[in-house]
């Protein structure tokens, strides 16, 4: 009987899989069908704006042409042309081919300005005459075409920063357009560091940071505070232009050092900063805040915008004592990410236990609603008492025969790459005896 169910069952499941595998064929043939309509209706839109931008290059490289020949109106009228026809093909164009392209009209825009002598003449710096050159020109075009994404961020990070940065630089007596060179130095980004570990908007070194006034220390790093390496700088710079008197020089000085710069001056025998021979980097340094300098004088031409607020974006309340940023965050209705994003230069999880009264920056309107939940909770939950002060400490391990990175990883609840980095590690080896710090609270 068995035997006799198993003849008669094979062929049923033979059938029963052909069936499945002919659903299977024809859902895989609709399937394709339905990928070749979408892919055919994908080609003959890329082929319509493909269609509309060959004139557009055509309009540009007729624009360049004419550049060429001296012919300044037909170049401008071009120009002009192809720049319009292009932003009404925002919403069509992937980003990238875009921005590419209004890059180059905006770099065209200018040097049909430049040779006009006209709108070029009109944008002026307070911080030294503005020069139009080959270099200052690669610069331009590296902002506006090949680093476009990097430049428009930069410009967005330092709206919030710049006014009150000029007002440092005003207060100082100083040409408030040094503000721009933050810009050049780290996009405006408090957490920048460079190979050279220098740090912040204006990426000191801590040797020029200390003897500027900056402390850093492992509770915080003032190099990272927007105002205070603001002043720092203001500080720096006043110095170099007092030494050198120009600013051309000062900021070449900032760039490599003073006593470069001097031995530059004695063994070109010029002051001229485009005659001497510097360290590339520094020969590139003025003509790359010249060429930020253009484009945020007249951010429209190319495409950018800048807005400056006249307030800055945080409020700022003082406490007085060490507080752990996740309970700000908490009183605060905010997030740990926002404070700290808000307050750079603390480098540990809670306020500097060294200060007995700190100024924290919130984000904008949240100051009372912060001071109405502190006030509700008990006195000695607010502040970090001396016992949990002591516990974020930095931690030193002695290595004992057995231990591994991820066991002490895993007991002193934090990461191997962390344990790794923390400690200058390449690989996992460790050796009894051998001293592995540990920051607990570390950011």
């Amino acid at each position: 009987m068995k035997k006799t169910t198993a003849r008669f069952a094979c062929p049923v499941f033979y059938l029963l899989k052909f069936r499945y595998l002919k659903i299977g064929l024809c859902f895989l043939l609709i399937t394709i069908l339905m990928g070749s309509v979408v892919l055919e209706a994908k080609e003959i839109n890329s082929a319509k704006v493909e269609r509309k931008v060959r004139p557009i290059e055509k309009l540009l490289q007729e624009s360049k042409e004419a550049l060429n020949k001296k012919n300044i109106e037909k170049a401008k009228e071009k120009c002009d042309l192809g720049m319009e026809s292009l932003l009404k093909l925002k919403k069509d164009l992937e980003r990238e081919e875009y921005d590419y392209l209004l890059g180059e009209f905006a770099l065209l825009r200018l040097k049909i300005n430049q040779n006009d002598k006209l709108e070029v003449a009109n944008i002026k710096s307070s911080l030294f005459p503005l020069v139009w050159n080959a270099r200052v020109e690669k610069w331009i075009d590296y902002y506006t075409v090949r680093d476009r994404k990097y430049f428009s961020r930069s410009l967005k990070r330092s709206e919030q920063y710049i006014p009150r940065v000029k007002e440092i630089f005003r207060e100082a007596s100083l040409p408030e357009d040094l503000a721009y060179v933050a810009i050049v130095e780290s996009g405006y980004y408090p957490f920048a560091h460079s190979p050279k570990r220098a740090v912040g908007h204006w990426q000191f070194i801590k040797h020029t940071a200390r003897a500027n006034g900056l402390e850093i220390n492992y509770w915080y790093d003032e190099r990272r505070d927007p105002e205070k390496s603001a002043r720092a700088a203001a500080r720096e710079l006043k110095d170099l232009y007092e030494r050198f008197g120009s600013w051309e020089l000062a900021l070449a000085g900032y760039n490599c050092g003073r006593y470069r710069v001097a031995k530059a001056i004695n063994k070109a025998g010029t002051r001229d900063y485009w005659a001497l021979s510097l360290p590339r980097e520094t020969e590139n340094y003025v003509p790359k805040i010249m060429a930020a300098i253009f484009i945020i004088k007249e951010p429209e031409i190319f495409g950018f915008t800048l807005n400056l607020e006249e307030q800055p974006s945080w409020a700022e309340v003082t406490i007085n004592g060490s507080m752990d940023l996740r309970l700000v965050a908490q009183c605060a209705e905010s997030s740990l990410k926002e404070i700290q994003e808000l307050n750079p230069e603390l480098r540990q999880l809670c306020t500097p236990p060294d200060k007995k009264k700190y100024t924290l920056k919130l984000p904008p309107g949240k100051k009372g609603v912060f001071l109405k939940n502190l006030a509700l909770l008990p006195e000695e939950k607010r502040y970090l008492s001396k016992k949990e002060i002591k516990k974020r400490k930095i931690i030193v391990y002695m290595v004992k025969k057995g231990d591994t990175l991820s066991r002490i990883a895993h007991r002193q609840r934090v990461s191997v790459w962390q344990l790794k980095k923390w400690n200058n590690l390449k690989s996992d080896r460790i050796y009894p005896r051998q001293r592995i710090k540990i920051y607990p609270y570390r950011i």
